[in-house]
């Protein structure tokens, strides 16, 4: 289903977004569909800014 929703932005010219990239493999998974951009945990979690200070 991602690939075909992908392959129909790429026909409207349109950049496609995967969001919930939790891992990855999911990310990998993406680029091998050809997603544009990804979005979510893959990276962590958000943290608080006073943890950060």
């Amino acid at each position: 289903m991602v690939a075909a929703i992908n392959q129909l932005g790429h026909t409207m010219d349109i950049k496609t977004i995967a969001e919930f990239a939790c891992s990855e493999d999911i990310i990998k998974q993406l680029k091998q569909i050809g997603v544009d951009y990804a979005q979510g945990f893959s990276e962590g979690e958000p943290i608080a800014k006073l943890l950060i200070m």
